[in-house]
C-alpha cells in the first residue's frame, strides 16, 4: 500500500468560482458553507462563486482557501479510508493541514485565519508593504543581497522558498521596486513586484504575533496527526509546538521546497486539496514523487459487460471501495487525484444501460470509458486489434415495417457518434505506445452473432467493423444524459461459425490488453 501525504495550498491560489463543483454535487460542501457563513456573518456562496473585490483582501482571502480545502479533504475521507503519513500546508495551507490532522475544527480555523488576515493587514497598514518574485536565481545569492541591502536601511526579507530558482521577497514596496535592477544584475531573470499591500513572513508582522496567539490557544487541539512546520521542515503535533511555530510562520520564511525534499523519502505520493494545482506544479520541479490533487467532484466512470473484462482493470488499483447497488457491484477507486468507479454491466443492452446510468446519475461520473472484447466484421481486423468506434448503432432494431431504416427508432438515430476529444487522447495514447489501433463502426445487438449470413446483413446494412452486445445502448445513454464517452474493444473472435472457440481462447488476453491501454489513457487524461 501506498504512503500518503496531504499536502495544501496557500493565498494565490484563488479564483473565483473555486469550491463550485463541490458545492452543486455534495451535500458536505453545502453543509459546510452554510455553517462558515453563519459563524463569521460572510455570505461564502457570493464570496466563492460570484465577482466581487473581497476576495483578493486577505482576511476574506485565507478564510475562502482554507474553506475549500478543508472540503475537498472531507468529500475526500468521507469516500476513501486513507490515514496520510503527515501533512503539509504552503504558508496559509499550514492551517488547512492543521484542520486535516484534527488540530483545529474547520469553522475555528476559518476563524483564526480571518483575524490572522485582519492582524496582518493591521500590521502592514500605511507602511507601503510589498512582495516581490523572483525567477532564475539562487537562494544564497538572494539571502546575500537581502542582507547587504538591510545593511543599508532596507527592509527586505526572503519570504517564500517555492522551487529551486522561484523565491519571493517581502518587505517595503518601494525598497523592492528600488532593488529590480540589482537583482536581475545578481542574475534573476525575472523580478516583479506584485500587486500586494502585505508582506507575508517578515519582520513587518511582528505586532500580528502576539495578537494572533490567543486565539491559538483558544482554538488549538492538545494532540494531532503530524503536520510538516513551514519554519522548521520537520513534523510537530502538540498544542505547545503549533503555538511557537505558527507565531514564528508569521515573521519567518516559508520553507517549502526544504520542506518537501525533507520528507519526500516517507511517502510515495502526494495529494493536494484545494483549488488549482500550484503545489502538484512545485513539486514536479522539487521532487520525483508524484503529486495529484482534488479540485473538483469529476468522476470518470469505467464498464465493462462481463467479470473478466474488469478484473485486470481492477489489478491496476489499491484501495478499492466497494458499493453494491441494484443487484451490481461498483468499484470506487481514487488514482492520482481522480476518482474512478469501475463496473461489469453483465451481457446486453438492458444491463448495461442500467448499469451506464447508475455511474452517471447516482455516482455522479461525467466521463465514460466501456472496455472490452468484440467480434471482427472488417476482414483488414484480425484477433487481438484494437478498435474505436467513432460510432455506434442497434443491429436489432427493426421498425422496417413501419417504413423506417435498420436501427432507427422514431425521435432517436441510426448512428450515436462517441466523443472526438476522447478518440484523440486513446489515438495519442496508442501512437506513444506503438499500439495498433483503428477507428470505426461498431454494431450492437442482444445476440451473439456466429452467422455469416447474419454477419454479412449488419456488414452491409450498417458497415459496421465490428460487432458487440452492449456499446450502442450505452451510446445512448450518454449521448442523452451529455456525458463525454468512448468505446474502446479487443477483437477476440471473427463473429463466424468458429467464433464461440475463439472467443473463449482469447477472452482473458483481450481483456487484460485493453485494461492496459485503458489504464494508459486515464494517465493522459489526468495530465
Amino acid at each position: 500500500m501506498k504512503k500518503i501525504a496531504f499536502i495544501f495550498p496557500g493565498q494565490g491560489s484563488q479564483t473565483i468560482g473555486m469550491g463550485k463543483d463541490f458545492f452543486g454535487n455534495s451535500d458536505i460542501a453545502k453543509d459546510m458553507i452554510s455553517k462558515a457563513s453563519a459563524r463569521l456573518g460572510i455570505d461564502f456562496e457570493k464570496l466563492l462563486f460570484e465577482e466581487n473585490e473581497n476576495i483578493g483582501k486577505t482576511e476574506f482571502t485565507q478564510p475562502a482557501i482554507l474553506l475549500v480545502s478543508s472540503i475537498a479533504n472531507a468529500i475526500f475521507k468521507e469516500k476513501y479510508n486513507i490515514k496520510p503519513e503527515f501533512v503539509l500546508g504552503h504558508s496559509l495551507g499550514e492551517f488547512s493541514a492543521l484542520v486535516a490532522a484534527g488540530a483545529l475544527d474547520y469553522l475555528d480555523a476559518i476563524e483564526l485565519v480571518h483575524k490572522r488576515g485582519l492582524f496582518m493587514t493591521e500590521a502592514c497598514a500605511g507602511g507601503g508593504a510589498g512582495m516581490m518574485a523572483l525567477v532564475g536565481i539562487d537562494d544564497a545569492t538572494v539571502e546575500k543581497v537581502c542582507a547587504e541591502q538591510r545593511e543599508l536601511g532596507k527592509q527586505v526579507w526572503p519570504a517564500n522558498y517555492n522551487m529551486d530558482g522561484q523565491l519571493v521577497l517581502a518587505g517595503i514596496k518601494a525598497d523592492l521596486e528600488s532593488l529590480v535592477e540589482v537583482f536581475k544584475a545578481a542574475g534573476a531573470k525575472r523580478a516583479i513586484v506584485l500587486d500586494m499591500s502585505v508582506a507575508s513572513h517578515c519582520e513587518l508582522l511582528k505586532s500580528a504575533v502576539e495578537s494572533l496567539k490567543p486565539y491559538l490557544e483558544k482554538f488549538l487541539k492538545d494532540e494531532f496527526m503530524p503536520v510538516i512546520s513551514n519554519v522548521s521542515t520537520q513534523a510537530y503535533s502538540s498544542k505547545d509546538e503549533a503555538i511557537e511555530l505558527l507565531s514564528s510562520q508569521l515573521t519567518s520564511p516559508v520553507k517549502y521546497k526544504q520542506s518537501i525534499k525533507a520528507c519526500e523519502e516517507k511517502v510515495d505520493l502526494f495529494i493536494e486539496f484545494g483549488n488549482g494545482i500550484v503545489l502538484k506544479g512545485l513539486n514536479k520541479k522539487i521532487t520525483d514523487k508524484p503529486t495529484s490533487n482534488v479540485s473538483d467532484m469529476k468522476t470518470l466512470a469505467i464498464m465493462g459487460a462481463m467479470e473478466e473484462e474488469i478484473e485486470p482493470l481492477l489489478a491496476h488499483f489499491e484501495n478499492v471501495n466497494v458499493v453494491e447497488f441494484a443487484n451490481n457491484k461498483y468499484y470506487e477507486v481514487l488514482y492520482n487525484g481522480l476518482n474512478i468507479v469501475i463496473a461489469y454491466s453483465k451481457i446486453g443492452k438492458v444491463f448495461a444501460s442500467l448499469t451506464a446510468a447508475t455511474m452517471i446519475e447516482k455516482f455522479g461520473c461525467d466521463i465514460l470509458l466501456f472496455s472490452g472484447v468484440a467480434g471482427g466484421i472488417n476482414p483488414k481486423l484480425q484477433i487481438g486489434d484494437l478498435i474505436i468506434a467513432d460510432k455506434l448503432c442497434q443491429h436489432d432494431l427493426d421498425i422496417t415495417a413501419f417504413g423506417h431504416p435498420n436501427g432507427y427508432v422514431p425521435g432517436g438515430k441510426v448512428f450515436v457518434e462517441t466523443t472526438k476529444s476522447l478518440r484523440e487522447v486513446a489515438i495519442k495514447v496508442a501512437n506513444e505506445n506503438n499500439l495498433k489501433v483503428i477507428e470505426g463502426t461498431i454494431a450492437t445487438g442482444d445476440q451473439f452473432v456466429h452467422s455469416s449470413q447474419r454477419k454479412n446483413f449488419i456488414e452491409t446494412t450498417f458497415k459496421a467493423d465490428a460487432l458487440e452486445m452492449e456499446g450502442a445502448s450505452v451510446a445512448v445513454v450518454c449521448d442523452a444524459l451529455n456525458v463525454p464517452f468512448f468505446i474502446l474493444r479487443a477483437i477476440s473472435d471473427s463473429a463466424d461459425m468458429d467464433a464461440g472457440f475463439d472467443f473463449d481462447e482469447f477472452l482473458k488476453s483481450s481483456a487484460k490488453n485493453s485494461a492496459d491501454y485503458l489504464v494508459k489513457i486515464i494517465k493522459e487524461l489526468i495530465k
